[in-house]
């Protein structure tokens, strides 16, 4: 004997009855939401209060659902829903039986991220962009740069201006990995270069080691061009500002240190293109009067030495199209040569303290040396 739930919850969703208005949109939702969660069941012909209404055509109710199971929900839930008409309070009602999917995120619109929806408590609500790609991670075994992205109205001005800075034609459907000809859409690489791209980083530089005090910060949100650039400038103003304000014999030495711009770059182009895009965190550059700290998500795996860590940057790279990109625009050395000329910069610091690595992230630790034009122009031997 079926034992009606009394309220909704995680996996009980309750609907008062297919609307036609609007083509039945919160039962689809509802369905969706369910798919993306843990599974469930949702009942159409009880109200969101509980209150019995039931429905008067059920077989007309049980096609439009999976109707719409089948067409309106991507990719297809078919195999995943069941329909079973029960009595309840003597009237009819409609139980609707939702197994977790297996290609999850299911969404109403795949040009909209927010028709993707999940169960929270006992709501369908739009999913954060994190649970978008945790989604995304747990059941696409395609590398991210290569789906195909959820925005597909990009425009690439910023990416454009690199192309022009290093001589070289803009087509952004003849870049490679840009464009997926089987599908006619851009790929997550592109949608990264694009001005579209929700990729971001945070910005700050402290007065003091122990962070206490800010001089300045940023947080910059768009392609991973302006991401770089932006970086790129607002260290080299480090750098300037810092020289200028030292003055000859003065005491206060962190005020005369700084990071050669060589070493910069390819930190900057390290960090990115060895970031994990799937999480939404934005990466984080720390200036300090004595380092530059970069830190993002990605990680190589635990119990690496810094060696390793060296090692494996070099040869394993989680964004290769964006790396071979950066490496065509000639802003990193191609076989993974950036990370020890970073090394060859700091002869005398520890490998471990120069770089650190987890399972889920990475950070690139730049100390501040005397600014001297030997150190500075080091990277250009």
């Amino acid at each position: 004997m079926l034992t009606m739930p009394r309220a909704e919850g995680l996996v009980v969703a309750f609907s008062s009855d297919w609307n036609a208005k609007d083509e039945g949109y919160s039962v689809i939702r509802d369905v969706a939401a369910l798919a993306n969660t843990v599974g469930g069941d949702l009942y159409v012909g009880i109200g969101r209060d509980g209150h019995v209404v039931g429905v008067d055509d059920p077989d007309r109710l049980e096609q439009c659902v999976l109707r719409a199971v089948r067409h309106d929900i991507q990719p297809s839930l078919l195999a995943f829903v069941s329909a079973e008409r029960i009595s309840v309070e003597g009237k009819h009602v409609l139980r609707v039986h939702v197994d977790a999917g297996t290609g999850k995120p299911y969404c109403l619109n795949p040009r909209l991220t927010d028709t993707i929806f999940v169960r929270r408590g006992d709501r369908s609500v739009p999913a954060t962009p994190d649970e978008v790609a945790r989604m995304v991670r747990s059941a696409n075994p395609i590398p991210f740069e290569e789906r195909i992205s959820l925005e597909q109205g990009l425009d690439f001005e910023a990416c454009r201006r690199f192309f022009e800075r290093s001589d070289l034609a803009f087509d952004p459907k003849r870049i490679f990995g840009f464009w997926n000809k089987a599908k006619g859409a851009y790929t997550n690489l592109a949608y990264l270069c694009s001005d579209q791209s929700a990729a971001s980083e945070l910005l700050i530089e402290f007065a003091d080691e122990e962070k206490t005090q800010i001089l300045r910060s940023e947080r910059v949100t768009g392609s991973v061009f302006d991401l770089y650039e932006r970086a790129s400038e607002f260290l080299a103003g480090m750098n300037g500002i810092q020289a200028a304000r030292a003055e000859p014999g003065s005491a206060t030495g962190a005020e005369s240190l700084a990071v050669a711009p060589g070493v910069i770059s390819e930190a900057l182009v390290n960090m990115l293109v060895h970031r994990d895009y799937a999480k939404t965190v934005p990466n984080v550059i720390h200036v300090t009067p004595r380092s530059v700290r970069l830190f993002a998500l990605g990680g190589f795996g635990a119990g690496l030495s810094a060696k390793d860590v060296v090692e494996r940057m070099g040869t394993d790279c989680k964004n290769p199209g964006l790396s071979r990109l950066f490496t065509d625009l000639k802003l990193r050395d191609n076989l993974g040569a950036g990370l020890p000329r970073i090394r060859a910069g700091y002869k005398e610091t520890a490998l471990g303290n120069l770089f650190s690595v987890s399972e889920t992230s990475f950070t690139i630790t730049l100390p501040r040396v005397r600014n001297d034009a030997e150190f500075a122009d080091f990277v250009r031997k």
